[in-house]
């Protein structure tokens, strides 16, 4: 290790190396999309099967993520990092080497298992070097770095594809591999384990049955014909024990797999809401596209590698925009990010089987547009007002919902396209048969004498052509109408949350005074400890009695309690004025719970006749 954390460019070496190792995993999870059609030949696999591949990929990355960020707690950083980089790199090899469906798909489960940890210990890295003022500008460099991998995977893919073999994409990233060992090796420092505690299998195990089950009933579900199966029922029913029984041990267990703490955060825990939604769309273009281009359209890997690769100039073109609009409304920022992402799903929706290069592109574009606006603001808001002790878990549990998403919807996507597609073949090759007598006399009579077997198969074929662009076209609808939904719900859903960061400084949050006040009282005792609440805000009774058994847990002395007035235009307007009376009421309220004088009054602050409390208890 050749910089330490007193160096002024510090910061930006920790940013270099998370923006790499995260490059990195997403090259590996985009790499194989170009590759599916000639893997599907080579293994003797159908297309719903070789998506294995690739959710198998993404559900070990959300398994493990979480496993990371417990493991961050007890194991250095440096060399969590430096065991998934080797590990991940020959996992790449095993890739390579796979010679069937099996193989593949395993070596594609431990190279998501060993990639697991590079975003969200990379994320973690980045959001302790940086300030909050600065966290904006280093969310956006560390998600273009990500938008990166989707650039370059493809298009590496797509040429070695063509030029080599399928095998060549995987060997491509031993290079890659080598060069983030090097990073993090002489960049990462040592950190301090801030835990000691055993790890929680029960907690583990369940989670990830849970969230394995889920994929494989989604995988299966299409071949299995989903709810009329037994085996579908029976994924079903153990998915959901398993996570009945992850919830009630969270609950109960004093040192859970994932600490429950961090869903206290309101921004963090909407927060997840918000990514899980982002990981819905993020990933299922580029996993229908490849197989769309080459069967149906007939173009060679290198082209598609590029159309799937030009996605990341929108990308970019996003990040690059809010990366310079911090001050833009959240609400806003999102509204337009995912309202991007459903107008890419009704344009997508037009196309026929006749869509040309630049249709193409242009749908990438503008979808691409959507993930780079929304990917930082989601990110600074969710973790704007969580305390740091948990950025190793939260970053990890983000992760995990992100991937469990984006592989769930993936699968439901691919099912939906041969579904779709299947039914339509059905009704359109009826029509197209021997048996036919009248579309064969039709076919004599104006365009083909000899109407033969040959013609019939040629038919037959392009009618196939022709259900699956319909299959496909209903699963871009599908994209169109979650973009279209949850950019319809932004605005609600980010009302109050938005509320709430107006009122606080995300630098001192509710639970991080609540831990100042208390580490200030155990550290000495004898210090008068005092802090404030200001109604008007909209609270309700329940909340302000529950704040002031808070506080008092806390150990503070002194309460005040005082009317909130708006300050300008700008500030949050007043919702409740409060009478005397009813000051006099909360006063009376608070002294039962033990507070050696509280103060009450509509004009009261927080240092309200400071003097003349302290003489009292003093005395």
């Amino acid at each position: 290790m050749y910089f330490s954390e007193s160096d002024k460019y510090f910061k930006w070496f920790i940013l270099l190396t998370g923006s790499f190792v995260t490059m990195l995993y997403g090259m590996a999870v985009f790499i194989a999309t170009i590759a599916l059609p000639d893997m599907m030949g080579a293994l003797s696999a159908t297309q719903d099967q070789i998506t294995w591949s690739v959710t198998g990929n993404i559900v070990a990355t959300a398994i493990f993520t979480p496993f990371a960020g417990w493991l961050s707690n007890r194991v250095e950083i440096r060399y969590i990092l430096i065991i998934s980089v080797i590990g991940f790199t020959l996992s790449s090899v095993y890739c390579g080497y796979s010679s069937s469906l099996e193989e593949i798909v395993v070596a594609r489960f431990l190279q998501g298992a060993f990639a697991a940890p590079l975003p969200p210990l990379s994320q973690t890295l980045i959001l302790g070097a940086f300030p909050v003022n600065q966290r904006n500008l280093a969310m956006s460099v560390w998600g273009m770095a990500n938008i990166l991998g989707l650039v370059i995977a493809p298009m590496i893919g797509g040429f070695l594809g063509e030029l080599l073999e399928w095998r060549w994409i995987f060997y491509s990233l031993i290079p890659f591999g080598f060069v983030a060992f090097a990073l993090v090796y002489f960049i990462v420092p040592f950190y301090k384990n801030t835990s000691s505690s055993s790890f929680d299998w029960v907690g583990f195990l369940s989670i990830s049955l849970c969230v394995g089950t889920l994929q494989v009933m989604f995988d299966r579900g299409e071949r299995n014909g989903w709810f009329e199966s037994n085996e579908t029922l029976f994924q079903l029913a153990l998915a959901l024990i398993t996570f009945y029984i992850f919830i009630v041990h969270s609950v109960t267990y004093k040192g859970p797999f994932i600490n429950l703490k961090i869903f206290k955060d309101w921004n963090y825990s909407l927060g997840l809401i918000l990514i899980f939604f982002f990981g819905m769309l993020n990933f299922v273009p580029m996993i229908i596209f490849p197989p769309l281009l080459q069967e149906l359209r007939g173009y060679p890997q290198s082209i598609i590698g590029l159309l799937i690769g030009v996605r990341g100039i929108g990308a970019f073109f996003g990040f690059g925009l809010m990366a310079f609009a911090s001050r833009l409304d959240p609400r806003i920022s999102l509204a337009i990010a995912f309202s991007l992402q459903g107008l890419s799903g009704l344009y997508m929706a037009s196309f026929n089987i006749d869509m040309t290069f630049s249709q193409v592109a242009w749908a990438g574009i503008i979808q691409g547009m959507g993930v780079g606006m929304a990917w930082v603001p989601i990110s600074v808001f969710t973790f704007s007002t969580l305390d740091k002790t948990y950025f190793g878990e939260a970053t990890a549990m983000y992760h995990l919902i992100r991937n469990v998403a984006s592989s769930f919807f993936i699968s439901i996507t691919v099912a939906v396209v041969l579904h779709t597609g299947q039914i339509n073949f059905g009704n359109l090759s009826s029509l197209v048969s021997d048996w036919n007598t009248g579309l064969a006399l039709n076919f004599k009579n104006q365009f083909i004498e000899n109407f033969d077997q040959v013609t019939i198969k040629n038919l037959t074929s392009e009618v196939n052509r022709q259900s699956l662009m319909i299959g496909y076209i209903n699963s871009f609808k599908l994209f169109d109408k979650n973009g279209e939904k949850v950019s319809q719900e932004i605005e609600l859903l980010l009302e109050e949350a938005l509320a709430r960061k107006k009122v606080r400084d995300p630098r001192a949050g509710y639970e991080q005074t609540l831990q100042v006040l208390a580490y200030a009282k155990k550290y000495s005792p004898s210090i008068i400890t005092k802090t404030s609440l200001m109604l008007g805000l909209g609270e309700t009774e329940e909340e302000i009695l529950e704040s002031c058994k808070d506080i008092k847990q806390a150990g503070v002395d002194v309460l005040t309690l005082g009317q909130y007035m708006r300050p300008t235009a700008n500030h949050l307007p007043v919702e409740r004025w409060y009478s005397p009376e009813e000051f006099e009421y909360y006063k009376r309220l608070a002294f039962e719970f033990g507070f050696i004088e509280v103060a009450a009054g509509p004009m009261v602050r927080s240092s309200y006749r400071a003097d003349r409390i302290a003489h009292l208890i003093s005395t």
